[in-house]
């Protein structure tokens, strides 16, 4: 979430404390679908990966942009400060990732119990009926104003108890069309194409900027 915004960069780099950032890139294809998949199963997405991609493409694409929102950060922080790790290898080798994390941090990663290394607490959980549910997000649009406003510590009045037909909606919605970890989503391989080719564009020099061979980790070949 930092990651894409200028203004967190410049407030971090302010304060007196050496703060030290991570930052977790996952394959930016993936994550705009992971992305929008969140969108979905929140009720904010009202149009099919496609429709989305035509219609209000930033609200899935922009945190992928990793280049550019990488030379921010090191623009204001110092490069030290800055751990990078890729998704793909703390998901592959969780343990010797989240060592090097550790050894970052200046933290002794032996005091950890094993079983931390074999975590996963954000599973996916998809709508049995990705129809179903764009249905639903059209006819409750602004019923996720309600889901994200009880984690404010002030909330609007307007906003302290959900209008009774979107709890019918809700009701009705999750009773027929469940979300589960065991349904999957499977995108165009057409779609996929096309954002891997526009990412391979717009990350173009990443591999230089962070020392890194994400392209080869990422789409198989070096720059």
């Amino acid at each position: 979430t930092y990651l894409c915004s200028k203004t967190a960069a410049q407030r971090i780099a302010l304060q007196e404390k050496p703060i030290k950032l991570i930052f977790i890139l996952r394959h930016p294809t993936r994550r705009t679908i992971s992305n929008y998949l969140h969108l979905l199963k929140s009720g904010r997405a009202i149009y099919s990966l496609e429709d989305t991609l035509r219609y209000d493409p930033n609200s899935i694409i922009r945190r992928s942009l990793y280049k550019g929102q990488l030379e921010t950060f090191f623009k204001y922080i110092p490069r030290h400060r800055i751990k990078i790790v890729l998704f793909e290898d703390l998901i592959s080798d969780k343990k010797s990732c989240l060592q090097d994390i550790c050894e970052f941090l200046g933290i002794d990663g032996n005091k950890f119990d094993a079983s931390v290394f074999d975590m996963h607490s954000n599973k996916t959980r998809i709508p049995k009926n990705i129809k179903l549910q764009l249905i639903r997000n059209k006819l409750a649009r602004k019923s996720s104003n309600y889901r994200y406003s009880r984690f404010l510590p002030v909330k609007a009045e307007i906003y302290k108890k959900q209008p009774l037909a979107y709890r019918v909606i809700d009701k009705i919605h999750n009773a027929i069309n469940p979300k589960s970890a065991k349904f999957s989503f499977e995108p165009n391989e057409a779609t996929i194409k096309l954002l891997d080719n526009y990412f391979k564009t717009e990350l173009h020099g990443i591999d230089e900027l962070i020392q890194k061979d994400i392209f080869q980790t990422w789409f198989g070949y070096d720059l």
